[in-house]
C-alpha cells in the first residue's frame, strides 16, 4: 500500500475535488480559538512554565503568547486536514454518490486504482450503539453482518 505524502495529497485534493471543498476544508483546519479550548491541557502547562496569568482572546495573540502550544494545535490541525482530503481522495465510491465534490472523474478514478490500497474498516458510533448503514450504501454490497459496541476500554462484537 502506498503512503501518499503531505504535498501529493494536498496536489490531489487540487486536481480532483472541487475547489469550494477544498478551501472549505482547509479554512476548516485552520487553527481557530476552539483549538484553544481543546488544547487546554498544553495550553495550562505552557501558561505554568511561562508564568503567563492574561486571558487569551485571539489566535495572533496566543500565537505570540503562548507559541508551543500553538504550534502543537497547528500541527494537530495539519493532521486532520490530511485525514480529512485523504479520506475524502481514498474513498472510492464517493463520487459515485457525490459526484457533485470530484472532478476530473476518469483521471481521479485512473489515479485511485494506482494506489494499490488496504482493505479499509470504517466504524461508526452511535448513542445506541449499533452500527447503521447510511443512506446512500451501494445495493451491490450486502449489509455488515455483525453489530459492534464499545465498552470499557475493548471494543465487542457481536453477530446480528
Amino acid at each position: 500500500m502506498k503512503d501518499l505524502s503531505d504535498d501529493e495529497i494536498m496536489e490531489a485534493a487540487d486536481r480532483f475535488l472541487q475547489p469550494a471543498l477544498v478551501a472549505e476544508r482547509r479554512k476548516y483546519h485552520e487553527v481557530s480559538m476552539r483549538d484553544y479550548d481543546f488544547s487546554s491541557t498544553k495550553v495550562d502547562r505552557e501558561r505554568e512554565r511561562k508564568g503567563i496569568t492574561t486571558d487569551i482572546s485571539t489566535v495572533e495573540q496566543w500565537k505570540t503568547v503562548l507559541p508551543d502550544s500553538y504550534q502543537a494545535a497547528l500541527k494537530a490541525q495539519k493532521a486532520y486536514l490530511r485525514i480529512d482530503l485523504s479520506g475524502a481522495l481514498r474513498d472510492g465510491f464517493a463520487y459515485a454518490f457525490e459526484p457533485e465534490k470530484y472532478r476530473n472523474i476518469d483521471e481521479y478514478k485512473t489515479w485511485l486504482t494506482s494506489l494499490k490500497l488496504g482493505p479499509k474498516l470504517s466504524l461508526k458510533s452511535f448513542a445506541v450503539g449499533r452500527l447503521r448503514l447510511p443512506p446512500k450504501w451501494p445495493a451491490i454490497f450486502p449489509p455488515p453482518l455483525m453489530a459492534f459496541s464499545a465498552r470499557g476500554p475493548s471494543l465487542s462484537s457481536q453477530a446480528s
